[in-house]
């Protein structure tokens, strides 16, 4: 699980939101979002009080690649 509160610093308001947690609760009020996001095996919880991203370790390897892979071309 990853906190949201750890990816505050990357946050950008320029998408439209203030803060990352309005954009949570958009994707969580919106079943289309939320479904996609469960796609690829994404998950977002609540627990006491704070909102926590749920993806497997593997799916963070794989994208992680992905990346490097893109930054080399």
């Amino acid at each position: 699980m990853i906190s949201l509160e750890s990816l505050f610093w990357y946050h950008n308001p320029s998408t439209g939101y203030r803060y990352l947690e309005n954009a949570v609760e958009d994707i969580l009020s919106n079943r289309d979002h939320t479904t996609r996001l469960i796609e690829h095996d994404i998950n977002i919880v609540r627990k006491e009080g704070k909102y926590y991203i749920v993806i497997p370790r593997n799916k963070i390897l794989q994208l992680m690649r992905k990346e490097s892979e893109q930054q080399c071309h």
